[in-house]
């Protein structure tokens, strides 16, 4: 009589406790009828259910869930809207001001994030993580 499952128990044992530590960490309760599934599962079935996880888990922890950038266009059109919304003329930039930044932007390349904090200056986040303040000249600042 052939066995209906090839994989050895093992890889299921450790992923069924697994889930458990991962569900006991975040506070949730793994139900019990469903890790007595994994048992019952074909070897694709298994296997195909074992890279889902895994990629699921890789993505999060890698963070790739979070979104890109919006184009440049759209931050600066968000802070045009941030500036408005301070209520005071001080923070607005002018038109050359902004053009000046949209060189810039368009200077330090796609994925670059446009914080608003100052009046004078724009945090800028690279894709890198690294944080610049640009000021209404176009260049970055300490302050």
């Amino acid at each position: 009589m052939e066995k209906q499952n090839d994989v050895k128990p093992r890889p299921r044992v450790r992923l069924t406790n697994g889930l458990r530590l991962i569900a006991g960490a975040a506070g949730i309760e793994v139900d019990e009828a469903i890790s007595a599934r994994l048992f019952e599962l074909s070897d694709d079935e298994f296997n195909a259910l074992l890279q889902r996880i895994a990629a699921d888990l890789g993505a999060t922890l890698r963070g790739l869930e979070r979104p890109g950038a919006p184009s440049i266009e759209i931050q600066l059109e968000n802070f045009q809207a941030w500036q408005s919304g301070k209520g005071a003329e001080y923070y607005r930039w002018s038109s050359d001001a902004m053009e000046a930044l949209r060189a810039r932007l368009m200077e330090l390349g796609p994925g670059c994030e446009l914080i608003p904090c100052y009046a004078m200056s724009v945090g800028v986040k690279l894709p890198n993580g690294k944080l610049l303040l640009i000021n209404r000249r176009g260049e970055e600042t300490k302050n």
